[in-house]
């Protein structure tokens, strides 16, 4: 009887423990239903592991007891997180946009939700409505608070500047860029390999990066392997490339009417007779008295480009992986006629990315993640190279020489001696081969048999990027063509041939090689009780930078301690205490501690917020310390330089010699910024409508800046800069997201916008003779130039006038005010004109994404305001000096001073001199430089039933920088001078996933 007392006792405590651990199913997707493998669910006080999703999305989870407790992390695949509901004892996952994992670098992840810190992030999915081979121009008033600003560069070439919340000191503002963790160049990977891009922004984020991280840091991870079978998508991009806007310059005739004029102007004899006038004008003499359209005869209409993305993704619970290979062929538009047969001297960029993700479980207890990028990319040009054509294309006149002469050679003369055509087909070629490889491991160690909670990792990453110039040089023959015309219109013309042409000459040289290492171990402890969660770290960093020249390698090390606290999930913390060093100060006196704390307030999360309308609100706070020490390097020794003459003997000869360089740097700091942010985070209307609102304050010192203007230089030596400067930036950022659906209706509107102002508090700037020179209290963009209050009507204007004493004036030159009554206009004249330069206060941008059933569209804007531009481009707004050309803009859309004009003029005289009145910063050449631009707008269908089992696919066709709204309107506002155009883009493609 005992023993069955005894049976029956333990087949109840059995049942009854079986009933804790009910096993539970459920379900993983998106907000558009879609399942979604490979999220794994986990008990946060253990971090043991109770169930993954399959390819189904489908989820069975064992041990279930606690289970309104129930976390779970993003193992595979997609960076979306969600909420866990358990409806009828189900568990139902549906990822969305609203809490979006973010990754901080250094392995350490939060959710939105959890997250005090001020962030923002793009991922994938919106990162493919463009087809620009470069990453950065995808990001384009995407983020609130980063400014994306194009480079006035080919359209192969040129990468944008970014910029986190505005201009902040004198020198780089660059932000650090990770990749996967480990600073690298976001532009050496492709937009397939992305999964997302995040922006760190305030104290408690770039304190964990010590002495880089005073720049803000942006954050770009790749994809990674999905649980389930192989999935494979390829798509492929034609882009079709036209200039934007094209800067037209006059035809032969009007260039040689103007410069007539500026000749008189100047006092000087007009160069062209009427009878040569008449000849420009009747065209009938095309060799003698040319009117050469440079520009059609250099550029296409068009250029083309080709893009291919192949993708694979899966594995299982032990193994998973994700693989892309993708290739890019683009075209410029220089028009490579080869006239010569003799080299192929195209304007193209190729490019190969072969990228490797890995996740593997070595043991049950030990993971192991392994990336790999291996990149070739080949970049031509013409032997002259992009720009130099470029100038010449716009600086020749047409009225100069014809492109080939009488003889069959090249024309040119003796005043323009380069010929674009010749320049772009004969000249040679530049041939750049970059090769680049990104590797990485980490090692993650579950330690919860030594103590619950606690793990370890250990990573290495090794860069190698390396640079290879082949190149061809050679010279080819061209004709001079003299002519001469007499009373009648007769003419004739006396050619004389110079150079030859010659054979090719090949060379190669190297011209980088750099390697980047960095090694991280981590230790974590992880504790839940009682609803509340403790996350924190110990992390020790080395990293080592070596270029194959003298004296650029660099090395720094940090120790960083951070921690997260959540109580009962609606206080939360984050604290960052890192003591971090560079090589770029002196051995002594390398390391800082750099501390942030953080804190956020879920305050939807409070008893009285449960009959609100209010679905989400937070409010954050941080303040802390980070630092950067991109400076010169070894600001702390002197060295002798070369440089000066010596003299020996009776008969002084001269010998190059050495000479002592500037002093050491008495005052040497890393730059150091105290950032401090208050965010509030806001979900309204069933989470349709989000809001996010930041305002911050940064005070970066230590700013190293010149010192010549307050150190006296009496030693007969150099003083060297010193790390003294300070300045104050502050704004407020907003950005928004209104997303709903009706049916098959569904659609997205968002928006943000940034005003950023910065004020400098010390810049050296010594002793000023008036308060309006003094920069301080300014802005670091400001204009400086002087007012310009009309034009010298005559001679006895000028007498009546101050004197202004940059050249000789004329009538029909700039009259500029005199700000301090002394009758003399000089550079004590200078003034403050607007708060901001080439670097916009406001940035913003807005995009919308509406899909019904299978068609889809989607655009996104971007704008600048508060933006002044100083107008000083040669040919375009500087017309004529010492020969310069003359723009179609200047002459129709302006009036220049004559004495027929002077009632109505809004130009000055025109001349050929390097006039230092006219052509200097002021009023009159300061424009508003605002605008609004198309950035990217896509039209596209989605065929779901193909008839192939498993088969998707899309179409689309996708514009870019197609149209602007601004004050420009022949030129791109962000690229006003005459030099290679900027472009606008159509692309047609289609993707197949299967």
């Amino acid at each position: 009887m005992k023993k069955i007392l005894y049976i029956l006792c333990v087949l109840c405590l059995s049942a009854i423990q079986m009933l804790a651990q009910t096993v539970v199913s459920g379900h993983v997707s998106d907000q558009r239903g879609n399942p979604v493998p490979g999220v794994e669910f986990y008990r946060p006080e253990g971090l043991v592991r109770i169930g993954v999703s399959d390819e189904n999305g489908d989820i069975t989870i064992e041990n279930t007891d606690g289970l309104e407790f129930l976390k779970y992390k993003m193992y595979q695949g997609t960076n979306y997180q969600g909420t866990v509901n358990i409806i009828e004892g189900k568990v139902e996952l549906i990822l969305n946009k609203a809490d979006q994992a973010i990754s901080l670098g250094k392995n350490i992840t939060q959710s939105a939700g959890e997250s005090t810190l001020a962030s923002g992030s793009i991922h994938s999915d919106e990162l493919s409505i463009s087809s620009d081979v470069n990453v950065a121009k995808a990001l384009y008033g995407r983020i609130a608070g980063l400014s994306v600003m194009q480079a006035g560069d080919d359209n192969l070439n040129g990468v944008p500047s970014l910029l986190i919340r505005g201009k902040n000191t004198f020198n780089s503002n660059q932000p650090l860029i990770l990749v996967d963790g480990f600073a690298r160049d976001m532009n050496n990977l492709t937009l397939a390999e992305i999964e997302t891009i995040t922006v760190l922004k305030d104290a408690a984020a770039s304190a964990i990066y010590g002495v880089r991280g005073a720049n803000g840091v942006i954050n770009v991870t790749t994809k990674r392997g999905a649980i389930g079978k192989t999935q494979v998508s390829a798509e492929y991009k034609y882009n079709h490339y036209r200039p934007f806007r094209r800067v037209e310059m006059v035809d032969g005739a009007t260039y040689a009417e103007l410069y007539n004029e500026a000749l008189v102007n100047d006092g000087l004899e007009p160069l062209y007779s009427d009878q040569e006038l008449a000849a420009f004008k009747s065209g009938q003499h095309p060799m003698a008295y040319p009117n050469t359209d440079w520009y059609n005869e250099s550029y296409n209409d068009f250029a083309s480009g080709h893009l291919f993305d192949l993708t694979a993704q899966g594995g299982n619970d032990n193994f998973s992986y994700f693989t892309a290979f993708s290739y890019s062929n683009e075209e410029g538009l220089f028009k490579s006629n080869n006239y010569s047969q003799r080299e192929d001297s195209d304007l193209k960029m190729t490019n190969a990315n072969l990228r490797s993700n890995f996740d593997i479980k070595v043991h049950k207890n030990t993971k192991l993640k392994l990336n790999l990028l291996a990149r070739l990319s080949e970049y031509q040009e013409p032997r002259s190279g992009v720009n130099e054509i470029a100038k010449a294309v716009y600086g020749i006149p047409a009225s100069a020489f014809p492109v080939f002469g009488p003889k069959g050679n090249y024309a040119s003369n003796n005043f323009y001696d380069k010929n674009p055509v010749a320049m772009i087909n004969s000249s040679g070629f530049n041939e750049r081969l970059t090769q680049t490889l990104y590797s990485d491991i980490r090692i993650e160690q579950d330690l919860s048999m030594v103590l619950n909670g606690l793990s370890a990792e250990a990573a290495l990453s090794y860069d190698y990027n390396s640079r290879v110039l082949d190149f061809g040089t050679r010279d080819y023959a061209y004709e001079v063509i003299t002519p001469t015309i007499d009373e009648n219109g007769n003419v004739d013309m006396t050619t004389v041939v110079f150079g030859e042409d010659t054979p090719m000459e090949h060379g190669d040289n190297q011209l980088y090689q750099y390697m980047n290492n960095n090694i991280e171990a981590k230790i974590n402890y992880s504790a839940f009780f009682n609803r509340n969660r403790l996350n924190a770290s110990l992390i020790y960093e080395q990293s080592g930078y070596a270029r194959r020249e003298v004296n650029e390698t660099e090395k720094r090390q940090s120790l960083m301690g951070y921690a997260s606290l959540s109580l009962k999930d609606k206080y939360l913390f984050d604290a960052v205490v890192n003591y971090s060093g560079s090589s770029v100060l002196p051995e002594d006196d390398r390391f800082k501690v750099f501390p942030a704390l953080s804190a956020a307030w879920l305050v939807s999360g409070e008893d009285f917020m449960s009959n609100s309308f209010v679905d989400y609100l937070k409010v954050r706070a941080s303040a802390g310390l980070s630092g950067s020490d991109n400076i010169d390097k070894d600001l702390f020794r002197q060295y002798y330089v070369n440089g000066g003459t010596y003299y020996f003997s009776d008969n002084v000869v001269g010998a190059g010699g050495a000479h002592e360089g500037p002093l050491p740097a008495g005052i040497l700091d890393y730059e150091t910024v105290m950032k401090a942010d208050l965010g509030f985070d806001l979900n309204v209307m069933d989470n349709r409508l989000q809001l996010v609102t930041d305002v911050f304050f940064e005070r970066r010192e230590n700013i190293l800046i010149g010192s010549d203007k307050t150190i006296s230089g009496v030693l007969g030596v150099d003083v060297s800069k010193q790390s003294q400067g300070i300045i104050e930036n502050k704004g407020v950022e907003l950005s928004g997201l209104w997303s709903d659906s009706q049916g098959d209706f569904k659609y997205q509107i968002g928006a943000n916008i940034s005003f950023i102002r910065n004020k400098i508090i010390e810049n050296n700037e010594g002793y000023v003779p008036y308060a309006y020179l003094s920069k301080i209290g300014n802005s670091i963009g400001a204009n400086y130039g002087l007012e310009a209050i009309g034009y010298f009507e005559d001679e006895a204007d000028i007498q009546s006038s101050p004197e202004q004493l940059f050249s000789a004036v004329k009538p029909g030159d700039i009259k500029y005010k005199d700000q301090n009554g002394d009758e003399v206009i000089d550079q004590n004249d200078v003034i403050k004109f607007g708060e901001s330069g080439a670097t916009p206060e406001v940035y913003y941008g807005f995009q919308f994404d509406v899909e019904y059933k299978k068609i889809g569209l989607r655009a996104n804007f971007q704008g600048v305001a508060n933006r002044t531009i100083y107008t000083n481009s040669d040919h375009v707004f500087f017309p004529m000096k010492n020969g310069a050309n003359i723009s179609k803009y200047y002459v129709e859309n302006n009036t220049h001073w004559t004495e027929a004009t002077k009632a109505t003029t809004n130009m000055p005289r025109l001349t050929t001199m390097n006039n230092e009145n006219n052509f200097r910063p002021g009023t009159h050449w300061f424009k508003d430089g605002s605008y609004l631009k198309l950035r990217n707008i896509e039209l596209y269908y989605n065929l779901d039933n193909t008839g192939i089992k498993g088969l998707q696919s899309r179409l689309f066709v996708r514009g870019t920088n197609l149209f602007s709204i601004d004050n420009l309107k022949e030129f791109d506002p962000e690229n006003f001078s005459a030099g290679y155009p900027s472009v606008s883009s159509v692309t047609v493609g289609a993707s197949l996933k299967f």
